[in-house]
Parts: structure tokens; sequence; C-alpha cells
């Protein structure tokens, strides 16, 4: 499975509005999440006049922040789109990306599925609904059930682009709030499969 490069995209420039005097917002990926956590508090923990606020909420909506120039630092598990950037700078915000992390994506199942291993081929053809019975490969005879992330999310768009080609998700894909959420479905349902990043699993 390829990797993605997480993102951390923030303003060249101080004076973001509605923030509370101080305080730097950071919000984005659910990938992210708990990393960004983890070093706003290791910050924190050495600056004690810092104040971070992390919060979640996916990739896109980390981005629309920025772009509102409602946030400091958007976090994200894709790279800003070009149409992303020209419309930050529209509204007077520059940004600019560092890279500071590279999380792995696997493909999760139900630990009660006999079958070890999908080809990329095959994991395609089952996100796109192109196969939609684990006896087609040579599973037990039940409907796939699909657990996917929404498409606000970074790891939902990197998904889409580098396993199903391009093209569309099966539409009877559930769509989860983030990884967590994926992992719990999944280890109720014997016949599920979904997307999570590494640290998830």
């Amino acid at each position: 499975m390829k990797k993605i490069v997480m993102m951390t995209l923030a303003l060249l420039f101080c004076g973001v509005h509605g923030f509370g005097q101080g305080v730097i917002q950071i919000k984005g990926s659910d990938t992210m999440i708990n990393l960004v956590q983890r070093l706003a508090e290791v910050y924190m923990e050495a600056h004690p006049d810092a104040s971070i606020a992390v919060t979640g909420g996916g990739s896109g909506v980390g981005i629309a922040a920025l772009i509102a120039n409602r946030v400091h630092i958007a976090d994200a598990s894709r790279e800003i789109k070009p149409k992303e950037i020209a419309m930050a700078k529209e509204n007077g915000v520059v940004p600019y990306e560092i890279a500071i992390a590279i999380d792995g994506l696997c493909v999760i199942v139900n630990e009660a599925n006999p079958i070890k291993s999908l080809t990329m081929s095959q994991i395609g053809q089952i996100f796109r609904g192109e196969i939609t019975h684990w006896k087609e490969l040579g599973g037990k005879d039940l409907p796939i059930s699909l657990y996917g992330r929404q498409p606000n999310s970074g790891t939902y768009v990197f998904f889409m682009e580098h396993v199903l080609g391009n093209k569309d998700y099966s539409p009877r894909m559930k769509r989860m709030n983030g990884n967590a959420q994926i992992v719990e479905g999944i280890i109720s349902d014997k016949a599920g499969i979904g997307y999570v990043g590494v640290g998830y699993v």
C-alpha cells in the first residue's frame, strides 16, 4: 500500500481573525489528530505560556478553515489542491506545506475472516462495488460490508486516487467519521472490510 504524506499548512503572517488571544488553533486530519495532540502537549510542557487547541474533522475541513482564516494551522493527510491555494490567496491567506510525518494505509477485515491477503486490484474492485461477496474471493458465504471515510477526509481522497484509480466508491460503503469508527465497525462485523492509518491497527 502506498504511503500518504502528512502536511501542515500554516499562514505566512499573523493576525488571524476570530481567535482567543495567544491560542494557536490547529484543525484537520483525523488520521493526524493523535500525533498533533501529542506534539502540542510536548510543546506546551516546554513553553508553559503557550496555548494550542487541536481539533479534527478531516483534512478538507481543516483546509477550509484555513482558507476562511479561522485557524492558524490545518493538518492534512493530502496535499493542498491548486484551487484551494487560489481560494486562500483570494481571501488574503498564503498557505505553505510542511511535511511532518509519513503514514501507511492498511486494509483491515474482521479477525474471523479466513482471507489473509488481497491484491491491490481486488481491493479496488471491492471498494468500487465490482466484487460484492466474500465467496467470490474464496471466503465465506457473506456479502461484503464496506467501511470508508467521509469525502472531506484526505485518506478518502488518497485511497480513491491510488487504489480505486480515481473511480467512484461503491454507494454501499458506510462513510465513517474517523479511523476509530472504522476499526470499531469491523470488530463487530464479520463481513467488514475497511482502510485505516497504520497507527490505528
